[in-house]
């Protein structure tokens, strides 16, 4: 049940409205990932393409959510690599990196270049059709990498049964998608009777049994990767001799044994087993016809065939590949011809073209305008700096920023600094008194506030705009929080240990600043210019040799005085979960995705329909 105060907020009131349809009933659900690390299938080997539930994960880190087209990136930060989820078929694919630490591969396919421990992850969505960019912190090779992104698709063959001779289409669940609970994301390879679908194809025949795909080539012409899906049940794996197929790309005969060997391993029986028959074909752009057609080997069981556009290359956009200091914050730097020290977040504001980067251990957050070239430093970085709240951002400072977000307004940055312990905010506008300046959102630091408003290694940000909600993930707590960030209280009995702004603010500009003002400072301002609290303008000298001093000398010491607090902003325990480490936020379905470092998985929270309840259940 939740409590209203009768002095709560509106924002606080719609903050409560994201939340108040969680229930204990349906707790968090793991899409990707077996618990166990290591790299490919249930062992430790690589797969070509596999149920995302039953595909080994080692330390994921950052997610980024591609709602339009359904998938779900990740960065599966010591395998190397950058992996993607089909959020509709719970398949998994390796988008870059070969599963082995290093450098190398610019200017060649991304999934055949070295990568080396990748922790940030941020996409330009705005690509027509399927094309997609991707950029990626490539935190020990002290870079950031820009990858192009075509995804390939899914072509279901019982969807096709119009385009067969010979073959028969089952339907085994139609209705299996109907419940995102109980579908293909969730189940495995368990999933509608060895389907990723409602059903699959069946060769009764023979020779001349064929089934045909028409296949859009998304991003023109070019040879596409096309995969056969194909498996057998238990009491029907063949025993030995390969099957071969004919394999026709509009017409003509791409190879004549395109090979599906049979795919029985020794198990129980109660498990479809998977194989993929890969061929390169090359496609014309627009509409094209695939067939597969039995030869006289017999034929397997087909359930899709996925289709993979050319793949795209890789290459650095940001850093040289040595460790090294910040060197821009006198002016604007190559960023290719610049360092930078272990990055992780990122932001990117598509609109701008610039990319917001997190550099880590340097200690501040660096911008990268990509029409330009040029990199800058726009929070933290400076020698001597403060970690008060209201300062110039560029003198804010910031002791490791590893998790980054930007508004859709593009006014605000969010900067999750792990050892402050603090979610800090960079207003990115150029308005008075508040533009460039820093203030802190979330985490006032350990000891200095109560459990409820404490973070402890906070990773990673996302934020739903609607409601002003800030997703955080608070790994060392095991939880993940949703602060409050529209309006916020004065509490300066929590606060006064805290600066916000310079001493002697005035109380318009504190207020400004988003911060609070305790009028119980009675500061009061003496002619001199100087803030000393209860003393009256009869302490000061106001002629020297006769002649009037302007302004007056005063004989009074100066005091230091600080009037003005950060704000509280209410945060609240959205989920106890294991070293929470990045975060997704899909605003239409309501749904969180969850990266579980030390778990080696991912897990998605629908927040109408649950979550685990308690430190002490299973998550």
């Amino acid at each position: 049940m939740l409590l209203l105060r009768c002095s709560a907020s509106i924002a606080d009131l719609v903050l409560l409205a994201v939340l108040s349809g969680i229930h204990a009933s349906s707790p968090w659900k793991t899409i990707a990932g077996t618990g166990k690390p290591g790299f490919g299938g249930n062992t430790y080997e690589h797969q070509v393409h596999g149920f995302a539930v039953e595909t080994r994960l080692s330390m994921p880190g950052a997610l980024v959510l591609d709602a339009a087209l359904g998938w779900l990136y990740l960065a599966d930060s010591m395998n190397h690599a950058i992996r993607g989820i089909d959020l509709q078929t719970g398949l998994l694919e390796t988008i870059a990196g070969t599963g082995d630490p290093g450098f190398d591969g610019d200017g060649a396919a991304a999934v055949s270049a070295k990568l080396h421990m990748p922790t940030g992850l941020v996409a330009d969505l705005s690509g027509t059709g399927p094309l997609r960019t991707l950029y990626v912190s490539d935190t020990n090779n002290h870079r950031v990498r820009r990858i192009g992104l075509a995804l390939g698709r899914v072509y279901e063959a019982e969807a096709h049964g119009g385009n067969l001779s010979g073959a028969e289409a089952r339907h085994t669940c139609p209705n299996a998608s109907a419940d995102p609970s109980t579908g293909a994301l969730f189940w495995g390879s368990n999933f509608c009777d060895g389907s990723t679908g409602t059903g699959f194809v069946k060769y009764v025949h023979a020779v001349g049994d064929y089934i045909e795909f028409s296949v859009d080539a998304s991003v023109g012409s070019g040879v596409y990767e096309a995969r056969f899906r194909y498996a057998d049940r238990y009491s029907r794996v063949h025993a030995s001799g390969g099957r071969r197929m004919r394999l026709y790309v509009n017409g003509a005969v791409l190879t004549h044994a395109l090979e599906f060997p049979p795919t029985g391993q020794p198990q129980a029986g109660l498990r479809d087993v998977y194989g993929w028959a890969v061929a390169h074909a090359p496609l014309q752009a627009g509409l094209n016809t695939i067939r597969l057609e039995v030869t006289g080997h017999g034929g397997p069981r087909i359930d899709q065939l996925y289709v993979v556009p050319p793949r795209q290359a890789i290459g650095t956009v940001a850093g040289t590949g040595r460790p090294g200091p910040a060197d821009d914050l006198s002016a604007p730097r190559v960023a290719t011809a610049s360092a930078l020290r272990s990055p992780r977040g990122l932001a990117l504001d598509v609109a701008g073209q610039l990319l917001y980067i997190a550099d880590a251990d340097n200690g501040c957050v660096r911008r990268l305008n990509m029409q330009s070239g040029l990199i800058s430093t726009v929070a933290g970085g400076r020698q001597r700096s403060s970690s008060r709240d209201g300062e110039d951002a560029l003198g804010g400072k910031l002791f490791r920023p590893v998790g980054l977000q930007l508004d859709s307004a593009r006014e605000y940055l969010y900067v999750a600094d792990s050892v402050q312990n603090r979610v800090r905010r960079v207003d990115l506008t150029g308005r008075p008194t508040v533009g460039g300046t820093i203030t802190t959102v979330g985490g006032f630091g350990m000891g200095v506030s109560p459990f409820e408003h404490m973070l402890r290694g906070p990773e990673d940000l996302a934020l739903d705009d609607a409601s002003g909600t800030l997703f955080v993930t608070d790994r060392e707590n095991s939880r993940v929080r949703a602060i409050n960030v529209l309006d916020g209280s004065c509490h300066l009995d929590v606060v006064r240990s805290l600066d916000c702004a310079f001493e002697g603010i005035l109380n318009e500009t504190c207020e400004e600043l988003g911060c609070c003002f305790d009028p119980h400072c009675f500061t009061v301002l003496n002619p001199d210019g100087r803030v000393v609290p209860g003393h009256q303008p009869l302490d000061v000298l106001t002629k020297v040799d006769g002649a009037a001093r302007s302004p007056p000398i005063s004989f009074v010491t100066g005091q230091k005085v600080q009037c003005c607090f950060p704000k509280l902003r209410r945060m609240s325990v959205v989920e106890v979960l294991d070293a929470p480490q990045g975060i997704a936020w899909d605003a239409t379905e309501r749904v969180l995705y969850v990266s579980q470092a030390r778990q080696h998985r991912v897990v998605r929270l629908l927040l109408d329909q649950g979550r685990c309840m308690g430190a002490s259940q299973s998550c």
